[in-house]
């Protein structure tokens, strides 16, 4: 039996590789998206990619700030992550990883 929803989600761990000083750092953080068709977004330009992450981020786990205060979910840290270039290609990168599981797995 297969249970039809109109709107499932996921949680995927994202991986951020951000610039530092000559080198890079890796970070990590949790989220949870919605899965959407996707036949009907054309993605083309950055406008479109930010109004899609938008669609599909539900929340964010495990963010935190200085001294290592968490920091909650909100539309304005969603905003921020997607803005910044780094968090963007890791979100996006995010959502395919794991929207893929359930093609891999049929």
């Amino acid at each position: 039996m297969f249970n039809v929803e109109e709107t499932p989600t996921f949680i995927e761990t994202v991986t951020v590789v951000s610039p530092d000083g000559e080198g890079t750092k890796t970070q990590t953080f949790r989220a949870t998206f919605r899965l959407i068709p996707l036949s009907d977004r054309p993605m083309d330009g950055n406008a479109a990619w930010v109004e899609f992450l938008r669609e599909v981020i539900v929340t964010f786990d495990d963010l935190v700030g200085n001294g290592e205060r968490p920091i909650p979910y909100s539309e304005k840290i969603r905003d921020w992550a997607i803005q910044r270039p780094d968090v963007h290609r890791a979100l996006v990168n995010a959502f395919f990883a794991g929207s893929n599981k359930g093609i891999e797995g049929n």
